[in-house]
């Protein structure tokens, strides 16, 4: 199909290029018609061939090349006609014309093999052999048409030999560069095949690369919390306050992880009773709030929790300790020590899915510390209380005492404590007491005196202090001069009514001297009471003992 193609394009071409040499034909004819080397015959077969050369190409004659040859060959023996003409000129035009046709058909006809090349020639040549044999046979034998034929067969012969030669280099350069272009085209194929597979690498480098990154940024994280951690639990470590602990827990927790709001709830074994904070971006304290709904019970259950609960698409009203501000996102925390409840923790984030397995691993670590830290708290609580309390009785000592006293002192200056009242009581003839039923049960009577002083003292809003040997002081903001004088009188009512047993069966009775003042009603200075209290003491043992003084001027009472 492609060689007919071939065929037909380069015969329109040469159909093109007889439509010229038939004009330039006819118009020989038009300027020679009255001379007699005109020859009509010749011009009829010229029109003839080319006439039919058109219709043939017009109805596609041209679908096999054997008629195509077939047609070629008569153009040639009509053409060689023309060569025989006396008219130099017709005679001329028929050498041109056959020498085109044969050009033609070297052109189209394609010839791979040298059986076909030979058949070629032959078909090329044969019409002028015919010819010059006949030529040879008649009578009218001239040698000038036998030479001009034997010229064109020579000519057709070695340009037909030039020209297959040329198309053999041509062929040759072809197959050069089809070669090149072949191996070009492997070339382009290796280079494609390795673009593609430098692009896989490439992309295998990409993931890796991602992937490096995705593990530098955890490791960077880690380090980052490892450190942030360190740090807090530095800090925590050193934290023998709970209140502080609940302080610096929350702003930390904040400020590492980010989140919004932060809840602690903390039990303090020192003082029998939870401790809460709640820390949060947002302008409101929800402390107070916490703390009542965990007094009622509505944070329970996530006391009894084994693991941390994460939640990382908060429903809204699913939580009653949320309250008006929104979540997306919380993590709760039970905090417990040997299998005892302890505490609650809970973070909360406005953004969902923000909670994963490295938040509980960092809060993990938090809340360990947190358990020692309030553990520490705890045991530096009771020994801070130990250190301020009396071995023998259990209540304040002096140290303590000066240090409540600089306190409300202070309070005083400062405007938030208006009165004071301090009483100073010793108990009477304590050496005699001791030196009757010894100094052991001596001091079962000083820690039964002391009992009764704490149990006033507390039930008043007051405290007492072992001042020194059988000697206690007992402080009571806030309270005026009779009332002061009602809790006196009930004390040392309370003392005097006690009864003790000496070897379980002798009953022994105690008494006191007592000495009062308050400020301001009596003393003008806070830092005088004491001595204003213990001069009013004195003046009950030097008169009678077993009394209550007030410190007033020119005036006592009992």
């Amino acid at each position: 199909m492609e060689g007919l193609e071939r065929l037909i394009r380069y015969q329109k071409k040469f159909i093109k290029l007889h439509h010229l040499m038939v004009v330039v034909w006819l118009a020989n004819v038009l300027i020679f018609l009255n001379t007699r080397e005109t020859n009509l015959l010749h011009v009829l077969l010229i029109l003839f061939a080319h006439g039919l050369n058109i219709f043939l190409y017009k109805v596609r004659y041209f679908n096999r090349l054997f008629i195509y040859c077939i047609v070629k060959v008569v153009e040639l023996f009509t053409v060689t006609l023309l060569i025989l003409a006396v008219n130099r000129y017709t005679s001329s035009a028929g050498a041109i014309l056959y020498l085109l046709l044969c050009i033609e058909m070297f052109i189209i006809i394609d010839v791979s093999t040298n059986h076909m090349r030979r058949l070629l020639l032959l078909i090329a040549i044969s019409p002028l052999f015919i010819h010059m044999l006949a030529l040879l046979k008649h009578n009218f034998f001239t040698w000038a048409p036998i030479l001009l034929i034997s010229e064109i067969i020579v000519i057709l012969i070695s340009s037909y030999d030039i020209f297959h030669m040329n198309l053999e280099e041509l062929n040759q350069q072809l197959f050069e560069k089809t070669r090149l272009l072949d191996e070009s085209k492997a070339t382009n194929e290796a280079l494609l095949k390795t673009q593609e597979d430098l692009k896989k690498v490439n992309l295998l480098l990409a993931e890796q690369k991602l992937e490096l990154q995705q593990a530098y940024n955890k490791v960077n994280k880690f380090s980052s919390e490892m450190y942030i951690q360190i740090e807090l639990l530095k800090y925590i470590s050193s934290v023998l306050n709970i209140d502080e602990l609940l302080e610096l827990v929350t702003d930390s927790i904040i400020g590492a992880i980010g989140v919004d709001t932060c809840s602690l709830a903390i039990y303090d074994i020192s003082k029998d009773k939870y401790l809460f904070k709640v820390k949060s971006i947002y302008s409101t304290d929800y402390t107070n709030d916490f703390k009542t709904l965990f007094r009622k019970g509505k944070l329970d259950k996530f006391l009894t929790m084994k693991t941390p609960k994460i939640d990382n698409h908060v429903q809204s009203g699913a939580y009653d300790f949320i309250m008006d501000r929104h979540v997306g996102s919380l993590i709760i925390f039970p905090l417990t020590q040997d299998d005892q409840i302890h505490g609650l923790l809970i973070a909360e984030h406005l953004t969902k899915d923000m909670f994963q397995s490295n938040n509980i691993q960092f809060l993990q670590g938090i809340v360990a510390q947190i358990k020692i830290a309030v553990k520490n708290a705890s045991l530096y609580a009771k020994l801070e209380d130990m250190a301020r309390r009396d071995g023998l009785t259990g209540v304040f000592n002096k140290a303590h005492l000066e240090n409540v006293l600089t306190d409300y002192y202070h309070q005083i200056e400062q405007g938030k404590l208006e009165q004071l009242a301090v009483a100073i009581f010793d108990i009477d003839l304590f050496k005699k007491f001791n030196d009757n039923y010894g100094h052991l049960f001596g001091d079962e009577a000083i820690k039964a005196t002391a009992h009764i002083g704490h149990e006033v003292a507390t039930a008043h809003g007051g405290l007492i202090t072992r001042f020194g040997g059988e000697e206690f002081v007992l402080v009571f903001p806030n309270k005026t001069l009779d009332i002061a004088v009602e809790i006196m009188t009930l004390l040392h009512n309370k003392i005097k009514s006690n009864t003790l047993y000496f070897n379980t069966h002798e009953e022994v009775s105690l008494d006191v001297s007592i000495g009062l003042t308050v400020y301001p009603e009596l003393c003008t200075s806070p830092k005088e009471l004491l001595r204003r209290a213990d001069k009013a003491m004195y003046y009950s043992k030097q008169n009678g003992r077993g009394r209550l003084t007030i410190d007033q001027p020119n005036s006592t009472a009992s």
